[in-house]
C-alpha cells in the first residue's frame, strides 16, 4: 500500500507544546536531526521535537507515524503550519488535530500512597544503580571517577570528579536553603559535560524532578525549600551557561515534565513487583549515551537530603 499524505500522522503532543504547534502562524526552523528525532525552534525561542515511537512520548516532543517522515527534513529547513496541520515541504503535512494529547506531568500524588515501598524500592536503586550505569556517568559508583574504569576517558572522569563537588556544594546549600549558593552551584553545573544535553544539566533535571517527587511524599513536612523556588533559581543559573535545547529540558524538568519513561519509573517505584521496577530503571537507562544515567543521578540525589 502506497504512502499518502492521508496516511500519515502525528500519534501524540505534549500538552506542553500543543499550544505552540496550535498557532495559526506557527514558524521554526530544523536546529538538528537525528535517526529518530528532529528538533525544530520556533521563532519565539520555543522548542519543538518531532519523534518517532521509538523515541515516544517526553515534555517537547511530538510523535510521528510512520517515522520515515523524519527523513525529508535538514538542518535550516523551514516548518509552517496553520492551527490545523503542519507543512513540513516536500508535499508532506501533519494532521495536528487527529493527535492525542499527552499530560508529560506525572502524578507525583501518587507517590504519597504508598510510601514504605516507594522509599524500599529507593533503597535498592541506590546499591544497584551506581553498578549498572555507564561508567561515564555522574550516576557510576565514585571509584570509577578517580580510576577511569573500564576504559572511560581522563578528560571525562575529570569532569565525573569536578560535578562530584559542585554536586556535594549544591545539596549543603539545599540543607541550609541558601538560595545564592544552589544558583552558584547550578551555575557551575549548569552545561558541564558534552554532548546536546550535558551530563551537569540532566543531573539537576532529575535533581528537580526529585524534588517534586520527595515534597509530594513528603507533604506534611515539605523540606527545606518549595521546589518551585528552587528550580526558578537554578533555571536563572543555567540560562547562559548551557545551549538552548538543553535549557528547555530542564525548563521542562523544573515544571515536574518528564518522558514517558520516568511515568513508568516513578509507578514502578510504587510497585512492590522488582521486574517492573528493573524494566523501567532499564529503560531510563538507554536514554543516550548517558543522558539516562545522568538524570536518574540526581533523581536519587535528591532523596538523600532527607533531615
Amino acid at each position: 500500500m502506497p504512502i499518502t499524505t492521508s496516511s500519515v500522522r502525528l500519534v501524540s503532543i505534549s500538552s506542553l507544546i500543543a499550544p505552540v504547534l496550535a498557532e495559526p502562524a506557527f514558524a521554526a526552523r530544523v536546529e538538528s536531526v537525528f535517526a529518530d528525532a528532529v528538533n525544530l525552534r520556533t521563532q519565539a525561542g520555543d522548542y519543538v521535537a518531532l519523534v518517532s515511537q521509538r523515541v515516544g512520548n517526553g515534555p517537547i516532543n511530538a510523535v510521528v507515524e510512520p517515522p520515515f517522515l523524519l527523513a525529508v527534513l535538514r538542518p535550516g529547513d523551514q516548518v509552517g503550519g496553520d492551527g490545523r496541520r503542519l507543512r513540513l515541504g516536500h508535499g508532506w503535512e501533519l494532521d495536528l488535530h487527529a493527535a492525542e494529547v499527552w499530560d508529560p506531568r506525572p502524578d507525583y500524588e501518587r507517590l504519597a500512597r504508598w510510601p514504605q515501598v516507594l522509599r524500599a524500592n529507593l533503597r535498592r536503586l541506590r546499591s544497584e544503580v551506581p553498578l549498572e550505569a555507564p561508567p561515564s556517568s555522574l550516576a557510576a559508583a565514585p571509584a570509577f571517577h578517580t580510576q577511569g574504569a573500564f576504559g572511560s576517558r581522563p578528560a571525562m572522569a575529570l569532569i565525573q570528579s569536578h560535578a562530584s563537588e559542585l554536586i556535594s556544594g549544591l545539596r549543603r546549600a539545599y540543607r541550609a536553603g541558601n538560595l545564592t549558593w544552589i544558583r552558584v552551584f547550578a551555575q557551575r553545573l549548569a552545561g558541564l559535560g558534552p554532548g546536546l544535553t550535558p551530563a551537569g544539566d540532566d543531573w539537576l533535571a532529575g535533581w528537580l524532578v526529585g524534588l517534586r517527587a520527595r515534597a509530594a511524599l513528603d507533604e506534611e513536612d515539605v523540606p527545606f525549600l518549595p521546589v518551585e523556588v528552587v528550580g526558578d533559581a537554578v533555571l536563572e543559573a543555567a540560562q547562559d551557561q548551557t545551549n538552548d535545547l538543553s535549557l528547555a529540558f530542564l525548563r521542562a524538568a523544573a515544571a515536574g515534565a518528564v518522558t514517558q519513561a520516568w511515568h513508568q519509573l516513578l509507578e514502578a517505584l510504587t510497585n512492590a513487583d522488582p521486574v517492573a521496577l528493573r524494566d523501567a530503571v532499564t529503560e531510563v537507562l538507554s536514554h543516550g549515551g548517558t543522558s539516562g544515567a545522568d538524570t536518574l543521578a540526581g533523581f536519587l540525589a535528591a532523596f538523600e537530603d532527607d533531615r
